[in-house]
């Protein structure tokens, strides 16, 4: 017999544990994600537990984003690429997804949003599938960063050697370096024309993930020039931000960077490294495919309550809100985007 129950903190070892072993899980599915969010954007989460006489069977981490008469969705998970419900059988993720579509409707929310693939269970539950325009990036890693550099390309190799000619050092840090990766990060945000996570989030980040979190930087004549934070499972390595200041970008501190990061996976047991979302034939794509990373269509999925969804973004005016928000001076857009993004899902 099945029962289901909301997680309390008491569970979050037995939930991670869960996690781990899980062949479809991510970084973001760990608890530590549930607190941050709280800690840092004090949004209601909603974490489902199926258990059964042998303990945990499925999971489904809802997360409910809610700005009165714009925004009243709840996610699995935001601020993300994946986080769906996670079970030992299909039966089991059905009883949760009928959970929580019973909680987003209860809660009067205009859509609840699945990021991950769930393609046997869409049918039955009306799920929209929702074609995100891009692709999920992952490379599988050998057993050793030696066997990895070897399998590269030797205009890849070279690439990673001209940044060590150029005098970029690399370096690694816990949270002592969130500044330092914030300075890098919350310029090229400014540039790009989108709103920052606060530095708050990435303190927290830091605090909960714990040993399964670092930031590497990329440092040139004693300046900070590139800086990417990476998570781990057991199993698999994510880096969900990774930023360098353009002026330097000649002296190729990203590739130093990520070769890092890489060999730290592979020498230490990590058998998949996820490079994050991409535009399919843009110039991200084509960076994390030279490292010979493997293209997934990135598909989410969601159940619409009463119809279209209230709020549909306008790509004309995405567009001037990018050249606006790109003209910003630094200490406003940080200080305005810590605000804007907890209630931007992505």
């Amino acid at each position: 017999m099945v029962t289901i129950r909301i997680a309390g903190e008491e569970d979050r070892r037995q939930w991670d544990s869960y996690i781990q072993a899980h062949q479809d899980s991510s970084v973001y599915h760990l608890w530590a994600w549930k607190r941050t969010v709280e800690a840092t954007y004090g949004h209601k989460t909603h974490y489902l537990l199926a258990e059964n006489s042998d303990g945990i069977c499925g999971v489904f981490p809802l997360i409910r984003i809610c700005f009165p008469l714009f925004i009243n969705s709840i996610f699995a998970l935001p601020f993300c690429d994946v986080g769906n419900c996670l079970a030992d059988s299909v039966q089991i993720q059905e009883n949760l997804l009928t959970k929580g579509v019973a909680f987003a409707s209860k809660q009067k929310c205009t859509k609840i949003q699945l990021r991950g693939p769930l393609l046997e269970v869409a049918r039955s539950y009306e799920l929209i599938v929702e074609k995100t325009g891009k692709v999920q990036m992952s490379l599988s890693l050998p057993k050793s960063s030696d066997v990895l550099l070897k399998g590269f390309k030797s205009k890849l190799r070279s690439q990673i050697r001209k940044a060590e000619k150029n005098s970029v050092q690399f370096e690694w840090a816990a949270i002592e370096g969130v500044e330092s990766f914030y300075d890098v990060y919350s310029t090229n945000m400014r540039d790009l024309g989108s709103p920052p996570h606060s530095q708050k989030w990435f303190r927290n980040i830091m605090q909960y993930y714990g040993e399964k979190s670092k930031i590497g930087l990329t440092r040139y004549k004693g300046k900070i020039i590139g800086a990417g934070l990476i998570l781990s499972t057991d199993n698999q390595t994510s880096i969900p931000w990774a930023s360098t200041l353009r002026e330097y970008n000649y002296l190729s501190p990203n590739m130093l960077l990520y070769w890092n990061l890489l060999k730290f996976s592979a020498d230490n047991d990590i058998t998949s490294f996820d490079f994050g979302r991409s535009t399919k034939g843009e110039g991200t794509y084509r960076f994390k495919k030279q490292w010979g990373a493997v293209a997934r269509e990135l598909v989410w999925y969601s159940h619409l309550f009463g119809g279209e969804c209230r709020y549909k973004e306008k790509k004309c005016y995405r567009s001037k809100v990018v050249s606006m928000w790109s003209k910003l001076p630094l200490s406003v857009s940080n200080v305005a985007g810590s605000y804007l993004r907890r209630y931007i899902s992505l």
